[in-house]
């Protein structure tokens, strides 16, 4: 896949993230809606999280790639021991409408960030062609 085609499509993917997590707010007593949400959402993240490392690889400067694939997994082993604790405070002591949302909201903000920087290289590509051509 072409840079230009990972930074079109994570924004996306997180997006989508972003409207499956919104269907689990909205889906108490609604099982067709929670199994698309749970399947929208195990494609989205599954497809982006790839996406975000490889970007971050990229990115990296040669001599500190590994590094960075270390500090990546270890942000992902955090998240994944970590979040049911704190998933299970913020749903006993504000509720499980609170906890989808905040995690909605998270997931906005990581999109909002991915499309700042798809506009960032989109920005910089184009300034490099201008000068390319001048």
């Amino acid at each position: 896949m072409s840079r230009g085609a990972a930074d079109r499509i994570l924004p996306l993917l997180l997006g989508g993230m972003v409207i499956s997590l919104l269907g689990f707010h909205y889906s108490p007593g609604r099982p067709v809606i929670y199994a698309m949400g749970s399947l929208a959402t195990g494609i989205t993240y599954g497809l982006s999280y790839p996406l975000m490392q490889a970007e971050a690889v990229r990115v990296t400067a040669p001599q500190s790639r590994t590094l960075v694939q270390i500090i990546f997994s270890l942000s992902y082993f955090l998240g994944l021991y970590f979040f049911p604790f704190a998933a299970g405070i913020v749903s006993v002591h504000l509720g499980y409408d609170t906890l989808t949302l905040l995690i909605a909201g998270l997931a906005l903000l990581q999109t909002a960030i991915a499309l700042l920087g798809y506009r960032m290289t989109r920005r910089n590509t184009a300034s490099t062609v201008a000068c390319n051509k001048g």
